[in-house]
């Protein structure tokens, strides 16, 4: 069971690299509804890789290596999992961006996007 876990773990991180690549690309390319939708689908499958790939690495830490008490003492674990928060709250902007997209494109408008600067 362990290996298993391990094997969705690391399924999970390289789905989420894959989906990060998959919106950069999307994102250069000329913003046609369905590319919006794809874009939109992209996110949504980033999200869930992301989810993912804490609740597995979670379950991975409690329950099938070598618990708790032993990683939460370790400081690169520590450095890695706060790392992995930090960069996985940069995306909440663009993410809330893209949901707010939701109302235009269910009328068949291609949203507009704000330019900050």
């Amino acid at each position: 069971m362990t290996s298993l876990f391990a094997f969705l773990h690391h399924v999970a991180a390289f789905a989420l690299v894959a989906t990060l690549a998959v919106e950069f690309v999307l994102i250069r390319d000329d913003m046609a509804l369905a590319g919006v939708r794809n874009l939109q689908r992209a996110d949504r499958i980033y999200r869930a890789c992301a989810g993912a790939l804490l609740v597995i690495g979670f379950l991975r830490v409690i329950y099938f290596e070598k618990g708790a008490a032993y990683y939460f003492h370790s400081i690169p674990f520590i450095a890695k999992l706060s790392l992995f928060t930090i960069i996985g709250l940069a995306p909440i902007y663009p993410t809330i961006e893209f949901l707010s997209w939701k109302k235009s494109i269910q009328r068949g408008e291609i949203p507009i996007m704000s330019v900050r600067k």
